[in-house]
């Protein structure tokens, strides 16, 4: 059988947690199916992918077009060039199921609708729900509105989050919603054979604006409450608002071939967040690295803690949890077995891979086709 993966990124291992669930969707696909890959790329690849997604794919296809303008219409919406669009078409006509990454492409899947295959359309998060949390309502709107027009092509809806599965069942009229977690591998390097010598870490992709607004947050409001405390912010597309932070306690460093080494080295990690939505592979990542976390609770939306990230919203709170987390190793030590605990009930690599099955299996249900078992050997 044959399905087709329809990405705004190049499907990675490694890197930004866009990339990471867009490899983590190709990589289930291609233990059941022969997947074509058809990339309307947005975003930039890490410099792993391009191997990853020739190693899953059966076919690669880069879509040409521009972005779509024009009053409703929200971010990244493409409008392919007529080459492109019937290069799609005829993927699609000889795909058995099409899984969609992102709302903002479940117009490109429309056809496939048309021909009653089984369409996915993972939308990761709510996209109206993070641009509400920016402030802005205008983009809010224009993602309600696309949404309420395009997910009828969907034969099943994903989430990273349950309650945003919820919430997405509570509104939009899709046949079944689906709850797909972020899932994380054990780190390439053990950080219990480094030394740590920075205190607390953030990971995150830095060109996305609710992680470049937790950073500023930290270093100019909860940083100057911990005058010994260094931190080091790492990730893809740090701008200038974010890079003008380096400094004797301040390091800032873009994006890396690999996170673990920077675990490695520190004693905790920190999830700022005041905006976005979803869920944040960095928590369970921290957890995989058997790293502390201290977060806000807006960061930890959608992943059931159960003890294993300390959580403070104002910035004395923040800092005072951080500085009772570095000085308290018998925290440190609750901290890590809960998140190992955590990881493994939730946010494993194959607990991930068992909800993208259960996901593709109701697609292909709806539509009565007879799913293909996994061929990764037992």
């Amino acid at each position: 059988m044959r399905a087709l993966f329809i990405t705004p990124v190049v499907p990675s291992q490694t890197g930004n947690g866009l990339a990471m669930r867009a490899g983590m969707w190709l990589e289930a696909l291609s233990a059941r199916f022969d997947t074509d890959v058809a990339g309307a790329l947005m975003f930039p690849a890490h410099a792993s992918a391009p191997d990853f997604t020739a190693a899953h794919a059966a076919s690669t296809t880069w879509l040409t077009g521009q972005i779509a303008t024009g009053a409703g219409i929200p971010r990244f919406v493409p409008e392919l060039d007529e080459a492109s669009a019937a290069a799609l078409n005829a993927l699609i006509a000889q795909a058995e199921g099409v899984v969609v990454f992102r709302l903002y492409l479940a117009g490109l899947a429309e056809h496939a609708a048309e021909l009653g295959i089984p369409v996915i359309v993972d939308l990761d998060d709510l996209d109206w729900v993070r641009e509400e949390r920016l402030g802005d309502m205008q983009a809010a709107a224009d993602f309600r509105s696309y949404a309420d027009a395009m997910l009828h092509v969907a034969s099943v809806a994903t989430t990273a989050s349950s309650l945003d599965a919820a919430q997405g069942d509570a509104i939009h009229a899709v046949p079944r919603w689906s709850h797909v977690p972020n899932g994380v591998r054990p780190p390439s390097i053990m950080s219990d054979k480094v030394t740590p010598d920075i205190d607390l870490l953030f990971v995150a992709t830095l060109g996305y604006a609710p992680n470049a607004q937790g950073a500023a947050w930290f270093v100019r409001e909860v940083l100057p409450l911990l005058p010994d405390v260094t931190v080091a912010i790492i990730g893809a597309g740090p701008g200038p608002d974010v890079t003008s932070f380096a400094g004797p306690r301040v390091i800032v460093q873009g994006d890396v071939p690999d996170v673990s080494s920077w675990y490695a080295r520190s004693r905790a990690a920190i999830v700022p967040i005041h905006s976005g939505s979803g869920t944040r592979t960095k928590i369970p990542e921290a957890w995989a690295h058997d790293r502390p976390v201290i977060s806000t609770t807006l960061g930890a939306e959608g992943l059931e803690i159960d003890g294993a990230a300390v959580l403070a919203d104002d910035p004395g709170a923040f800092a005072s949890a951080c500085a009772r987390v570095l000085s308290d190793s018998q925290l440190r030590t609750q901290l890590v077995q809960a998140g190992r605990e955590r990881l493994h009930a939730a946010h494993s690599i194959d607990r991930a891979m068992t909800s993208v099955d259960a996901a593709i299996d109701l697609a292909l249900t709806t539509v009565g086709t007879a799913p293909p078992p996994s061929r990764i050997p037992k």
